[in-house]
C-alpha cells in the first residue's frame, strides 16, 4: 500500500445496537492486489488463553498448527482478491460483547502493502463508544476516538488488551 494511496478505514457504529458494520475503503490512486483480511477478536483470544484446555496444552510443546487450531475461533479470514482504487466494499458485521467492551485487530494484507486497524469499543450508559487507529506499512497513519471514549491522563486511548 503506497503511503499516499491507501487508507482502509472502516467501521460504523450504531449507538445502542451490539453490532458494527465494517466497510473496506480504498482511498487513493492505486488498486490493491490479492487482498486478504484477518479479523481477530481479542475478547475471544483472552477467553481461550484463560481456558483450562489452553493451560493444559501450553506445557505440552504444541506445534504451530495445533496452536493455531486453538485460536481459530477467535479469527475470521476473508480472501477479497483485487480491489480498485477509490472503492468501498462491505465486509459484513461484527458482534460486540455483552460484557461491555471489545477489542478487534484487523490485518489487511495485499501484494502491494499491509495495514493494521485496531478497533476498541466500550459501552457507556447503554451506548457504545469507539476508538480506532490505522497503521499502514508500520507507520501510524490515523487515530480517532469518539469524544466520550475514555482516555488516560495524557488524553490518549489505552490500546492494550
Amino acid at each position: 500500500m503506497r503511503r499516499e494511496a491507501q487508507s482502509p478505514w472502516a467501521a460504523t457504529l450504531y449507538g445502542e445496537k451490539d453490532v458494527v458494520d465494517l466497510l473496506l475503503e480504498i482511498n487513493g490512486r492505486y488498486p490493491l492486489y490479492d487482498v486478504k483480511i484477518t479479523i481477530t477478536d481479542f475478547e475471544k483470544v483472552k477467553g481461550i488463553r484463560n481456558s483450562e484446555k489452553y493451560k493444559e496444552n501450553t506445557g505440552k510443546g504444541l506445534s504451530m498448527l495445533q496452536s493455531n487450531q486453538q485460536f481459530a475461533g477467535s479469527r475470521k479470514i476473508l480472501n477479497i482478491g483485487n480491489i480498485s482504487a477509490n472503492v468501498a466494499r462491505s465486509l459484513g458485521t461484527l458482534e460486540l460483547s455483552s460484557q461491555g467492551k471489545q477489542l478487534y485487530r484487523i490485518n489487511i494484507e495485499a501484494r502491494n502493502g499491509f495495514a493494521e486497524q485496531h478497533l476498541k469499543f466500550i459501552k457507556l450508559n447503554g451506548k457504545w463508544a469507539m476508538a480506532q487507529k490505522l497503521i499502514v506499512n508500520g507507520k501510524l497513519v490515523r487515530e480517532h476516538s469518539m469524544p466520550e471514549f475514555p482516555k488516560n491522563e495524557n488524553g490518549q486511548v489505552d490500546w492494550s488488551e
